[in-house]
């Protein structure tokens, strides 16, 4: 069988800067023979540049994913720099090793074939030496198959976070992101909120065995002391690295080829991680080279400000964690905050027993009532109900039975904050982790559906009955804007029970805002109801005329009489009454009237008379009509009045 020497097919794989650190080789060189042994059983493949060589003896062509391949091969070269490739069907798959050194005799190489690649036939290997004139060449294989063993789901318990976040790749030269060689070493830190893993349906108590973070580009070489670490935080941004994380991968040494594009590549923990249901997790990757070639990273997901931090040096920050000058370095590792979070599958163990899920906790006068949706664990004995004023201080308070989903905690201190949390009990030893901690803060209820109706100089208030105990009266606020900023406290109910109040010694015709508060009896204030708006008005139905009075603006009450009949005509309604106060009526609007001036909504009929009877109150015509009555006027009255013509 003859194998052909292939220059013209494999790919530029090196950087300007590694190029100029190699000394380029004659050409005169060749591969005297390449052998290549596939463990599994044993695969032996033989090559040549120029001649022929007898066929591979018998072998087992096929191999599985995670199997480990041993390639030998003897070559006659002085040492070169070049790549070792997986080509099928003779389409480049990935780079095995994209920086091998070369030299003359018999090599070997050991790899292990990654579960994201897939299953088919014509796979060949490839030592890539560059092409000429600068490189020496490239050599296939023969061919061989492999077949995928692995699931290929990622329905394996692994759950995705932040599925409806923008996602893009990074790659090249984006240097401080995972999987990226562009330069030495790389930490990069990426802050996933309680809500994102709530959110992608991970509860409370679940244990976190592994990552998996999917990758965008290959790196442009193999990566050094990779780790993953961890670290619980109450933090909603990363201002600046997180040094208190806690390694659980690593560190571990990569082939640059185990990172296929578009593949979720899994990082397992050496000690799995539980998360308590309200913390936020910071996840961190990092890798330590001693060289860089661009290339790699993995795909990140939008998040948002400070989400994410990227940090990146050449060697001289020292080893993880980097600790830079603090500890005697050259250099601090540059960084930069990022709004981008790594795309990441979170790989999930739920507890054995289910915690009841949905907590939800209302707050009341000295109380919290608190529901729940049941476990779908089986054989409930019954609920342990956890309180506290924090989250990492919650301790057991009382119990409840297994078919029972609410509970109520009274003698609460209104205005503090309590913590929740409610945990599955099976037998004495066996519990659930703990539900996602609710909070509440018990207080007076707040005052609900305030309204207002305006009177002269005066608005009166209105209000829904309290529905809860505790209301020892409501309390009033006025103020002159619809915010309700500002406002002050004018008056107060005697007791809790009252629903309504009257404001007075208002000014008409300014706009007054109001709003009310409970006070409490353990003399606590609720929040405040919502702000009314309202402009005191005189609006009848007496509306009052004097002859004497020498402002012709009067709004027609007591104190601010009108000065005409005819206006008290145009400001009255349908039943009304206009009083006229002692005095004789001369005016041209005092004669010459009628209950229907200006109104267009139906017959009016008014009742029209004097205050203290016909000696007081004098209306002089001057030779004019007084008033017509028109047909439909039934209940129209005129009483007590002098005429004069």
């Amino acid at each position: 069988m003859e194998y052909i020497n292939h220059v013209d097919v494999a790919p530029e794989i090196f950087r300007d800067k590694l190029k100029n650190k190699h000394k380029r080789h004659s050409m005169n060189k060749k591969i005297l023979t390449l052998l290549t042994t596939l463990f599994f059983p044993a695969l032996i493949m033989a090559y040549t540049v120029t001649w022929t060589l007898p066929a591979p003896p018998p072998m087992n062509s096929s191999y599985n994913t995670g199997e480990t391949v041993t390639i030998q091969w003897m070559s006659d070269f002085d040492p070169f720099y070049g790549s070792i490739n997986l080509y099928q069907n003779g389409t480049f798959v990935q780079t095995i090793d994209p920086y091998f050194y070369f030299f003359s005799g018999s090599q070997t190489y050991y790899w292990t074939i990654p579960s994201a690649v897939s299953s088919a036939s014509d796979y060949q290997i490839e030592l890539n030496l560059g092409p000429p004139p600068a490189g020496l060449g490239s050599w296939f294989s023969s061919n061989f198959s492999i077949s995928n063993t692995s699931s290929g789901s990622d329905d394996d318990g692994s759950i995705e976070l932040l599925t409806n976040a923008t996602e893009n790749g990074v790659g090249g030269s984006e240097q401080g992101y995972p999987l990226n060689s562009f330069y030495h070493d790389v930490k990069h830190q990426s802050l996933y909120w309680a809500s994102d893993l709530s959110d992608a349906g991970i509860l409370s108590g679940s244990s976190i065995t592994g990552i998996k973070l999917k990758v965008n580009q290959t790196p442009g070489m193999n990566l050094d002391s990779v780790r993953i670490a961890y670290n619980w935080t109450s933090s909603t941004g990363i201002s600046s690295f997180d040094a208190t994380t806690t390694v659980v991968h690593g560190p571990t040494n990569y082939y640059a080829g185990d990172f296929l594009p578009n593949n979720w590549v899994q990082f397992d923990f050496t000690t799995p991680i539980t998360w308590d249901g309200v913390s936020n997790l910071i996840i961190e990757y990092s890798h330590d080279n001693n060289s860089y070639l661009t290339g790699g990273g993995t795909f990140m997901r939008n998040a948002g400000t400070n989400r994410g931090r990227r940090g990146w040096t050449d060697s001289n920050a020292g080893h993880y964690p980097f600790p830079g000058t603090s500890a005697g370095y050259q250099n601090d590792m540059s960084s930069a905050p990022d709004s981008k979070v790594a795309s990441i599958r979170l790989v999930i163990e739920e507890a054995g027993v289910q915690p009841p899920t949905d907590l939800a906790a209302v707050g009341s006068y000295e109380q919290a009532d608190l529901s729940w949706t049941a476990s779908t664990s089986e054989n409930i004995i019954e609920y342990l109900i956890y309180r506290g004023t924090g989250t990492g201080d919650i301790t057991k308070i009382d119990s409840v039975s297994g078919t029972t989903i609410t509970y109520s905690d009274s003698g609460l201190t209104n205005g503090t904050t309590y913590y929740y949390g409610v945990k599955t009990k099976i037998t004495v030893d066996s519990l659930s982790a703990m539900s996602s901690p609710v909070s509440v803060t018990p207080s007076v209820e707040t005052p609900a559906n305030l309204s207002a109706a305006s009177g002269s100089q005066q608005v009166a208030l209105t209000w829904d009955a309290p529905g809860g105990n505790g209301v020892a009266k409501a309390l009033i606020y006025q103020g002159f804007n619809s915010s309700g900023s500002g406002a002050s406290l004018v008056d107060s109910t005697s007791s809790g029970t009252d629903t309504t109040i009257t404001i007075t010694g208002l000014n008409n015709g300014t706009e007054y805002y109001f709003g009310i508060k409970y006070r409490g009896e353990d003399n606590s204030t609720s929040s405040a109801s919502n702000v009314v708006g309202v402009v005191p008005d005189y609006t009848g139905p007496v509306w009052y005329v004097e002859a004497e009075n020498s402002y012709s603006g009067g709004e027609g009450s007591l104190e601010d009489p009108m000065q005409n009949i005819r206006d008290a005509i145009e400001a009255a309604a349908d039943g009304d009454t206009i009083m006229l106060m002692p005095g004789t009526y001369n005016h041209s609007k005092n004669r010459n009237l009628n209950f229907q001036y200006s109104y267009d909504a139906g017959v009016r009929n008014l009742t029209l008379m004097s205050q203290y009877g016909a000696d007081t109150t004098i209306i002089n015509l001057q030779g004019n009509d007084f008033i017509d009555i028109n047909n439909g006027e039934t209940d129209s009255r005129i009483e007590g009045l002098t005429i004069q013509n």
